[in-house]
């Protein structure tokens, strides 16, 4: 008897079908997490920002090697949500051509 092994491949995700899927779910949480952020500091909600940006931070600690995340900490720290809306129009300029955040 003779096996045939065989490969699907997932054309939407560009990876092994079964593989693929977690790693999609894991950017769509990311980009929803951000934009809860974003919303949350562009609403002038300082405590909602800061329960956004540790719920983003606890889900991948990463975002702490951006330095613009690290500015954003530190507003967000120091009460400056005005500083933090600003950072964020700024953070959203840079990545529209790649990803859109903007709504």
């Amino acid at each position: 008897m003779e096996t045939v092994n065989m490969m699907r491949v997932n054309a939407h995700s560009g990876s092994y079908a079964g593989h693929g899927g977690a790693s999609h779910d894991k950017q769509q949480q990311h980009r929803q997490k951000m934009l809860a952020l974003f919303e949350a500091i562009n609403s002038g909600n300082l405590d909602a920002a800061r329960h956004a940006f540790q719920a983003l931070v606890n889900f991948d600690a990463a975002t702490l090697a951006n330095a613009q995340f690290v500015r954003l900490s530190k507003f967000l720290q120091a009460g400056s949500i005005y500083l933090a809306q600003q950072l964020v129009k700024e953070i959203k300029s840079k990545r529209s051509g790649s990803t859109n955040l903007n709504r």
